[in-house]
């Protein structure tokens, strides 16, 4: 359970980052910018052209006792700047964002989809990529490292990517720029494009014409030629050369770890929420006024109307109002609310993959729940139904018991009267008796 809770929290904070950098995105596009997102798999070298693009300065750096030089920033802390790595762990965890006002573009580092920190990181950047991009039109840069001209594994990644992003409308990936990143020395810039389309040819019948080459950086003085502002410009003619593409939401493969831990955690807390009604209800039902009980009694006739309810309304609202009917019981019953931070921080997380249903074959879930909350917990709508007739027949016997005891007081406040009507008469007679005499 601690560890399901654990697994709860870093997934909150991913979906509060993801939620941060969509606020962020939608506040750039309101300027009326142009969209370039960089792509591609970890370690391609996305970082780098991000940077490069962006206009910061690089260096040459050799660590002390390694022979190994390295393509650094000048200035790494630079505001913007996205991190480098040099080996094939990622460090870019989350879309950097540069407005390149030369260009008037928005340019977007995005994190690879094939990380080395696990599948559910790669799920969640799956989701923030689908739904970055089908906010505006967006020019895609494809980066890819291939030393030996060749690609690897007869194009894997790229097809990957396109059944990623192109399921619905594969043609428009000849769109796509590529950015042949690293290439070998013993072919010029146009052989190698020419080598890499033919190669293409087997993955996409529209091939590809917005190519760039970015050669490797050994010394200083490739900077000066291959690092310079010449290039820079090269390559943002061919992204301006591409058109932007509009997507559509991308269906996403079912994610058996998160869909296990939706619905677990989904089957406690109702189980939860349950035991501790029924358990209230045995306990303190007597103790509540007529006003309560009729407010649990429609409080479980609208959960069953909503248990029963066949209905397009998306599942996660369904599922946020019988959370909140069911808490709402526990409450008028006297329950102190303890779960209300874990349901809340599970309604978030719901709440967020709903919006790609088809991840976790999240209709299932109130289908598996419902037997739950018929068996156990509506069926107490008929105790509930019983303790209110019970209250009425006992407001009715009381009633009449009051009408009787008020009934035996008037009449014994009759006779009283006439006691005392009889007892002044007879006062008046013996007065008038002794008058005569």
């Amino acid at each position: 359970m601690i560890q399901e809770n654990d697994k709860f929290k870093e997934y909150q904070k991913m979906i509060d980052k993801i939620n941060e950098l969509l606020i962020q995105f939608d506040e750039q596009i309101q300027q009326n910018l142009k969209v370039a997102m960089l792509v591609g798999n970890t370690a391609n070298g996305k970082s780098t052209l991000f940077n490069f693009l962006s206009g910061f300065e690089f260096q040459i750096t050799k660590k002390d006792n390694i022979k190994t030089k390295y393509l650094t920033l000048k200035y790494p802390d630079e505001k913007y700047a996205s991190d480098m790595a040099n080996g094939v762990k990622s460090v870019t965890k989350e879309p950097h964002y540069y407005f390149n006002k030369d260009n008037n573009y928005l340019l977007i580092d995005f994190p690879g989809f094939n990380d080395t920190e696990g599948a559910m990181q790669q799920f969640f950047v799956q989701v923030l990529f689908n739904r970055i991009v089908i906010k505006t039109p967006i020019r895609i840069i494809f980066v890819v490292k291939i030393p030996d001209g060749n690609l690897a594994n007869r194009g894997v990644e790229f097809q990957d990517f396109i059944s990623r992003c192109f399921a619905q409308h594969i043609q428009e990936f000849s769109q796509v720029t590529l950015i042949l990143n690293q290439y070998m020395d013993n072919l010029d810039d146009q052989d190698l494009i020419d080598d890499v389309k033919n190669q293409l040819k087997d993955i996409s019948k529209n091939v590809n014409e917005n190519i760039a080459v970015v050669r490797k950086i050994r010394e200083d003085s490739d900077l000066e030629m291959k690092f310079n502002n010449q290039k820079r410009q090269e390559i943002w003619n061919v992204i301006e050369k591409s058109n932007p593409i509009r997507f559509k939401p991308t269906q996403f493969k079912k994610q058996d770890e998160l869909a296990s831990l939706i619905h677990k955690k989904c089957d406690q807390i109702i189980q939860n929420l349950v035991s501790e009604i029924c358990k209230q209800i045995d306990n303190f039902l007597n103790d509540l006024s007529k006003e309560d009980i009729e407010k649990l009694y429609q409080k479980f006739h609208d959960i069953k109307l909503l248990v029963n309810e066949q209905t397009d309304q998306q599942i996660f609202c369904r599922y946020q109002v019988l959370l909140k009917q069911m808490q709402e019981i526990a409450e008028i019953l006297g329950w102190q609310n303890n779960q209300k931070i874990e349901i809340d921080t599970f309604l978030k997380i719901f709440k967020f993959v709903s919006k790609e249903e088809d991840i976790i074959e999240i209709k299932d879930f109130l289908e598996k729940n419902s037997q739950l909350l018929k068996n156990n917990l509506i069926i107490q709508k008929d105790t509930i139904l019983k303790k209110i007739m019970e209250v009425e027949k006992r407001n009715l016997e009381d009633a009449e018991r009051r009408r009787n005891l008020e009934d035996a007081e008037t009449r014994r406040n009759l006779v009283d009267a006439e006691r005392r009507r009889n007892s002044q008469n007879l006062s008046r007679k013996k007065q008038s008796s002794c008058q005569i005499m």
